[in-house]
């Protein structure tokens, strides 16, 4: 179908930004761009193809059971596994203790790391589900206002109401996607969104720096509007792709959008191993590109991933939680 298409391509493109703002080692425009729309557009995305997706596919507790063994399996095994990693790397500063922590970060729901992500995503969907099934008029519209106002503008500083915030605000961007899909799917002038890419751009100048991990918005009003934007354009431009044909490493990035997941839990294993190899033998090369740092650094993670993707799919899948489950 077209419309997977052009979300496979979205999702594609949104990833590979993710990567290349993880592989800065400092704050810069690019990273800025990046952080301005990109984890907001998963929501987005997620709520536009709930029909399509959801909780109530097969039956509620079938689907239900499916989507907590492909949300926690990964979560909890990657996670293990970049705990050890990480404190393998840092022995120094006691591995009992670092693996005791990550454990708690994990159990609590705050990852230790992108995989904080995958309890964020299940609970905003299941909060959505909840609500649009006691009544699929008003009532999620109106959570969903209420709850990316609170998520944004309430300033919070405790750790168990950090996780709680990421989900209210995830799952307002989910409610965005689902109420607005039919403007998010179709395709607009190009007079139009040149207009609408000057608004992001000039938003994007008056807002700070943030991180959606951190709650750090700067103008909360400009994040949200410039999240929907930014996720706006970027499937604007696989409409654009898709309908016209004209992408070099279309195929790829599409496989990448099919694969957003195992990218997402597996790329800061790449990054960290990546970057203690430049340490030890390049004498940290790449911090010294400059703003070529994220894109050089991204192309080695993704090459590796490319080996990666395979291999989990076809020999490891049970790790992503891709087991059958009798209704």
């Amino acid at each position: 179908m077209i419309r997977n298409k052009i979300v496979d391509l979205a999702k594609g493109i949104a990833i590979i930004l993710m990567v290349i703002g993880h592989c800065y080692s400092q704050t810069n425009i690019i990273i800025k761009i990046i952080y301005a729309f990109h984890m907001p557009f998963f929501f987005i995305v997620s709520g536009i193809l709930y029909r399509e997706k959801s909780f109530y596919n097969n039956s509620d507790i079938f689907s239900l059971k499916k989507h907590l063994v492909t949300t926690f399996v990964p979560y909890f095994l990657f996670g293990i596994l970049f705990s050890f990693l990480i404190n393998i790397l840092s022995y120094k500063n006691g591995f009992i203790n670092g693996i005791i922590a990550g454990m708690y970060k994990l159990i609590t729901m705050q990852g230790i790391s992108t995989e904080w992500f995958l309890p964020c995503m299940f609970f905003s969907q299941l909060i959505f589900f909840i609500i649009y099934k006691i009544d699929k008029n008003k009532l999620p519209f109106i959570c969903s206002v209420i709850s990316l106002i609170v998520g944004v503008f309430v300033s919070i500083s405790d750790v168990y109401l950090t996780v709680l915030w990421r989900i209210l605000i995830g799952f307002g961007f989910f409610s965005v996607g689902f109420y607005g899909r039919n403007i998010f799917m179709k395709m607009n002038n190009l007079t139009n969104n040149f207009i609408i890419l000057l608004i992001f751009i000039l938003l994007l100048t008056l807002n700070g720096n943030v991180n959606l991990v951190s709650l750090e918005f700067s103008n909360g009003f400009i994040y949200i509007v410039d999240s929907v934007i930014g996720s706006y354009l970027l499937l604007q431009l696989c409409h654009f792709f898709v309908n016209s044909s004209k992408i070099i490493g279309g195929g790829y990035l599409l496989y990448v959008g099919k694969n957003s997941i195992i990218i997402l839990v597996t790329h800061m294993f790449i990054i960290e191993i990546v970057r203690l190899v430049d340490y030890k033998f390049f004498d940290n090369f790449l911090p010294s590109l400059g703003l070529l740092e994220g894109l050089i650094f991204c192309l080695i993670v993704m090459l590796i991933e490319s080996i990666l993707l395979p291999f989990i799919n076809n020999y490891i899948p049970f790790v992503l939680g891709k087991v059958t489950i009798k209704n």
